[in-house]
């Protein structure tokens, strides 16, 4: 791979995208995936016959190899103390994907009177005081809610979205609220709530299947890793930094807002990165594992079912955390939380290191993702926003002996409280009966 060729596609690509301050994350972000296509990736084995593999997945882990994790249970958080009044907390909502595996033109039809396709979240319409809107809208009424019941002090609201779905997620803040009369526009203009500047994922041009040369003939989003290395590079490179907690979640998933315990317990206890997860059900099968990886410095990635298909352990992959005498295996949810004073204090006690370090700290594994396109086949890089957060902890415990992400999980009885994906229509139409 020729990075210098790359870079100069990728510039000329976003030549139009000049306006957008964002065009050089995404450029770095880009060439951070390409830098990994060739590279050889370990041999997944989960349990071999001697059962000493580099590679332990939660459900199987021994009391020792647990202290290097950080997990606590939603269940058993403590009742919010009050927050504290200059704390910002910003909802980030994943809009930067069509979601095609979602079929909704019958919806899109019906209540926008359109066939255009957005996002998952601007396309899905549910019942709301007799009317009919999108999860979009509702995002924004229930952030909306948690400044007037004053759940929280402060609110800003942010979409990442891309050039497919920027159109259709910006249109959502000319509507009028239901009750007061005002646009989403105008509504969030106040001291108390605010609306951010959407971050703009630029498309990525694909991979020749066979020949692996960068080509635009097939253009794409890189993943949401996109997102967490925005928001990490950023903070990287800011001289101040408010105390404000990041909450990203996916934009069609209307409970991926954390309530007052969860704001609480991360900055009564100043923890930087919190990955929620949930106990695995027979539904989850297919979902990634996360591991323990046996290292010098142990430290936690996430194994994928390819990779556990490619070693012939698939039947022993899915069943684990569903066995008998299985510990319980923690599944991803997607919901990040930042808390950025605590993140950014930790960066200026610890790293004395380039910014081109850094984004070799925070560039997450590679994904390639085979796609067909008018006869071709193309290979999609992306990269996943858990990746991101997992191989920033994996250097600040290699170089530091210091873990940054702390699980919080949710129980089978929790789940649904923060975390109902809509992955397909059938998910939508059990969630949000129309």
């Amino acid at each position: 791979m020729v990075i210098n060729k790359d870079l100069e596609l990728l510039k000329e690509l976003y030549a139009d995208e000049a306006s957008s301050s964002s065009v050089k994350t995404n450029i770095l972000y880009i060439l951070c995936l390409l830098a990994k296509v060739k590279q050889a990736l370990p041999e997944i084995v989960l349990k071999n016959s001697s059962n000493d593999s580099l590679f332990v997945p939660f459900p199987i882990l021994n009391e020792h190899d647990k202290k290097n994790i950080d997990i606590t249970e939603y269940d058993l958080l403590e009742e919010p103390s009050p927050i504290n009044e200059d704390k910002v907390v910003t909802l980030c909502k994943m809009q930067a994907g069509l979601g095609t595996s979602v079929k909704r033109d019958d919806l899109i039809q019906r209540y926008k009177k359109s066939k255009e396709i957005g996002s998952k979240g601007t396309d899905l319409y549910i019942k709301y005081n007799e009317c009919f809107i999108s999860l979009a809208e509702l995002q924004l009424i229930r952030a909306y809610d948690l400044i007037q019941d004053k759940v929280f002090s402060k609110i800003n609201f942010q979409n990442l979205v891309n050039s497919e779905t920027e159109k259709s997620v910006d249109e959502i803040w000319d509507l009028k609220h239901l009750e007061t009369e005002k646009t989403y526009r105008e509504l969030f203009k106040e001291d108390s709530l605010q609306k951010l500047p959407d971050i703009k994922q630029l498309m990525a041009p694909s991979l020749r299947d066979g020949s692996m040369s960068l080509t635009t003939e097939r253009l794409a989003p890189a993943g949401h890793g996109y997102l967490g290395f925005y928001i990490l590079l950023e903070l990287f490179n800011a001289s101040n930094v408010a105390d404000e907690i990041i909450a990203i979640g996916n934009g069609e998933d209307l409970e991926s807002n954390p309530d007052q315990k969860i704001i609480s317990w991360i900055a009564k206890k100043e923890i930087p990165i919190v990955m929620i997860t949930t106990d695995k059900l027979e539904k989850d099968k297919k979902g990634g594992q996360f591991a323990l990886v046996k290292d010098t410095a142990p430290y936690i990635t996430i194994i994928e079912k390819a990779q556990a298909e490619k070693s012939g352990q698939l039947a022993f992959f899915e069943e684990l955390g569903l066995r008998e005498g299985d510990q319980k295996s923690l599944f991803n949810t997607n919901i990040v939380i930042i808390n950025k004073k605590s993140l950014k204090n930790l960066f200026r006690t610890y790293l004395k290191i380039s910014e081109e370090s850094f984004i070799d700290a925070i560039s997450p594994d590679i994904i390639k993702n085979t796609k067909e396109q008018n006869g071709k086949k193309y290979i999609q890089v992306e990269g996943a926003l858990g990746s991101v957060m997992l191989n920033l902890d994996k250097f600040f415990r290699k170089e530091y002996d210091y873990p940054l992400v702390h699980f919080l999980n949710l129980s089978a009885k929790s789940r649904e409280l923060f975390f109902k994906p809509i992955k397909k229509r059938e998910d939508f139409d059990r969630l949000y009966s129309c």
